[in-house]
């Protein structure tokens, strides 16, 4: 069996033998296609061997490791018994993949394998250019307008006050990716929207990527490239792991500034917030 989906543009193949959810937002899904990544799941979590292996930590329930050759293995486990249930192989271009769960576990596929498919995808839009960014970004007249920060910052707060004011359509709620097409730098929405859960099939060029600072007044100033580099990396989803592909994001980064406008948004998180964005916008 196989599901199969286009996710604004990445194509993905997801191929099964026992019995698995469908991971994937159903708006997603497509009649079978040529993938951009392809994945095999099975169950049996012995079908990857990582024995002598050295890991690096990932997160609290993750490991990872870089294998020489560039491809990467990933291990799953639960915090409290630290019983591993899954792993994750992949390939140097993070466009193939074998995900194993262990046969006592395979109930968890429901929470963890779209988990473990961001990963795949986040990695795998890097190598081709782009960047996945924690975002709410929405399509205004002008283009889409990203706004990112800190959790608590006021990203979904501005995205609909622009939804509201400026009749702007939401394209990802928590995250957006960016990539480029034709040599322009496009916004789309993702199979991915944290606790938001706004998943859309929209895409747009990019008009600017704007970082929020609550404030007891509003104001709009452009970034200088140290500025853009200090908010974007840290709101960026970077495989600090792996030299290489930071690397390559790095150099996605850099190209990226030469495609859009940065700014830094001071916001009473209003009406005026949209006002002063929009002059300053509108102002160059």
């Amino acid at each position: 069996m196989e599901y199969f989906y286009d996710i604004c543009g990445v194509s993905m193949r997801v191929g099964y033998s026992s019995d698995f959810p469908e991971p994937l937002p159903a708006i997603f899904k497509r009649p079978p296609l040529d993938a951009d990544i392809s994945v095999e799941l099975k169950a049996g979590i012995d079908s990857i061997s990582v024995d002598g292996i050295d890991w690096y930590r990932y997160d609290p329930l993750c490991l990872s490791y870089m294998r020489d050759d560039g491809g990467c293995l990933y291990e799953y486990s639960q915090s409290a018994a630290g019983k591993v249930f899954c792993r994750m192989e992949t390939n140097p271009e993070y466009s193939k993949a074998l995900i194993a769960f262990d046969e006592g576990a395979l109930g968890m596929t429901k929470r963890w394998l779209p988990i473990m498919l961001k990963l795949l995808y986040n990695r795998h839009v890097i190598v081709r250019g782009g960047l996945v960014m924690h975002a709410a970004s929405v399509l205004s007249e002008d283009g889409a307008i990203l706004f990112s920060g800190p959790s608590g910052m006021g990203k979904s707060t501005q995205a609909n006050l622009w939804i509201e004011y400026m009749n702007a359509a939401i394209i990802n709620g928590d995250r957006t990716t960016l990539l480029f097409r034709s040599d322009e730098l496009y916004a789309t929405g993702s199979a991915w929207s944290g606790s938001n859960l706004v998943f859309t099939e929209l895409a747009a060029p990019v008009k600017a990527i704007v970082f929020l600072e609550q404030a007891g007044e509003d104001t709009a100033t452009r970034l200088a490239t140290r500025e853009i580099l200090k908010n974007m990396i840290p709101r960026s989803y970077l495989p600090y792991y792996n030299s290489n592909l930071m690397d390559k994001a790095m150099q996605n980064i850099e190209r990226m500034m030469g495609y859009t406008l940065f700014f830094k948004l001071r916001n009473t998180a209003s009406v005026d917030s949209v006002r002063v964005l929009r002059e300053a916008l509108a102002g160059l």
